[in-house]
């Protein structure tokens, strides 16, 4: 009988492709892959959204821009761009706020499912603003250019003077955008647009009242959102329960996500209590609690834990117990809790096959299972789905220990499919035996 019949016999078809084409391809550096460096990207962001937190602006800008330069196809990219831009427009200086619309272009340009992308947008108006007012010649450019249409050139001229009387006297300034917003003509609600963004520059008394009116009054649903989204720059007793009124009871969804997102800028108790009570609220469009769970998630702290797998416990949707898995596995916490939860949902066989192979993936990307612990349960579980995961998981360690590991589960494996999974990723190890591992199936 042929050689290659007597492997091809003993492999099975599929197998014996996949090792020709391995072993003509070894070694091959397995290409960096998102899930592969997420807890490096992840301590990182974490790191860099502490020194946020602690308002140490320069070096918080530094270590997200570190998150983006290293891990560009992992998950925090995109928010990495919007959080440097963030820090540098709090630490402010011309170079300083240069630097951040860079950021926010690349965002926008380059990301274009980013969560934080109408953030970035509305924050590249107020960047390019302080640049403005601080006689960048450029930036009132592009404000100009973005801020009203060509044809209209009454409106045009009135945006000119506008940020002129902005930038040399504010306190004459305001009252003048107060008119503005007050005269709801339809055919206004650009020009109102506008004075709203002056208006939250220059945040003072009456402000928020007027801020607030616009939100509920307004006849032009862009003017009534931009109004909820610059209330998070307001210190107003007021704003927070007008927030959580917006939230509950507006017919539009982006004004709702609009009060989610400003409710998440304040951060106050009163704040993440009302984004609680979002992410439990059935009645809510699901969007606007996946949003609220999004912002809650980041808020950091082990307290939050516990509200996030309650929620697991209530929620049906499989949407949304996704991102609470995945909330969950962004939380500092240390406890052991967290994995046994994640444990739980694994070995649950009632459970939805993909919410358990998520569970799985972050319990192993959290690095709270050990090879022996991950070996162990490779022979609990009983669905080829849950033990491919595993594999998975085990082949995103890639350290020597974990290479054997694999090793030792292929040689006892009999399902085709699964060993032709265990070849492929022993294939795609940097591992100097992988390529031994290869020839020796082929000359057995």
């Amino acid at each position: 009988m042929n050689f290659w019949n007597i492997i091809r016999g003993c492999l099975g078809t599929g197998v014996m492709a996949l090792v020709l084409t391995l072993v003509a391809s070894s070694p091959v550096p397995a290409q960096d892959k998102p899930e592969r460096q997420y807890e490096e990207a992840q301590a990182l962001y974490r790191e860099a959204q502490k020194l946020l937190n602690d308002e140490e602006y320069a070096r918080a800008a530094r270590k997200f821009a570190e998150v983006h330069a290293n891990y560009r196809q992992s998950q925090y990219a995109a928010e990495s761009l919007y959080w440097q831009a963030f820090a540098l427009y709090r630490e402010g200086g011309k170079r300083n706020l240069r630097s951040a619309a860079k950021s926010l272009e690349m965002q926008l340009q380059s990301y274009e499912k980013a969560h934080s992308r109408e953030d970035a947008n509305a924050l590249l108006y107020r960047v390019y603003g302080q640049l403005a007012e601080m006689g960048d010649a450029e930036a009132a450019r592009w404000i100009a250019e973005h801020a009203e249409s060509a044809e209209d050139r009454e409106l045009e001229a009135k945006l000119a003077a506008l940020h002129a009387l902005v930038n040399m006297n504010s306190e004459r300034a305001v009252p003048i955008l107060e008119k503005i917003l007050k005269d709801r003509d339809p055919a206004k609600a650009e020009l109102r647009q506008q004075a709203i963004f002056l208006l939250a520059q220059r945040m003072g008394e009456k402000s928020p009242a007027l801020l607030m009116d616009l939100a509920r009054n307004d006849p032009d649903p862009e003017v009534r959102q931009m109004a909820v989204f610059w209330l998070a720059q307001s210190k107003s007793d007021e704003v927070v329960p007008f927030l959580e009124e917006v939230l509950f009871t507006s017919e539009s969804e982006e004004v709702s996500e609009h009060a989610i997102h400003a409710l998440a800028q304040m951060g106050d108790d009163r704040a993440v209590a009302i984004l609680k009570r979002a992410a439990l609220d059935q009645s809510l469009p699901k969007q606007a609690r996946e949003h609220a769970i999004f912002w809650l998630g980041h808020q950091g702290g082990d307290e939050h834990i516990d509200f996030l797998i309650e929620l697991y416990e209530q929620a049906e949707d499989p949407e949304l117990k996704e991102n609470l898995l995945h909330g969950v596995a962004q939380s500092q916490s240390t406890d052991e809790k967290v994995t046994q939860w994640f444990m739980t949902i694994i070995f649950d066989e009632n459970e939805d096959i993909e919410l358990r192979q998520t569970a799985l993936f972050w319990a192993g990307q959290r690095g709270k299972l050990n090879l022996e612990e991950l070996s162990d349960l490779y022979q609990k579980v009983k669905e080829p789905q849950m033990r491919e995961q595993v594999i998975y998981v085990l082949a995103q360690r890639d350290d020597t220990d974990a290479f054997d590991v694999l090793l030792e589960i292929v040689e006892k494996e009999g399902n085709p499919e699964l060993r032709q999974q265990l070849i492929f990723w022993i294939g795609q190890s940097k591992d100097p035996r992988a390529e031994e591992f290869l020839v020796k199936i082929l000359e057995e």
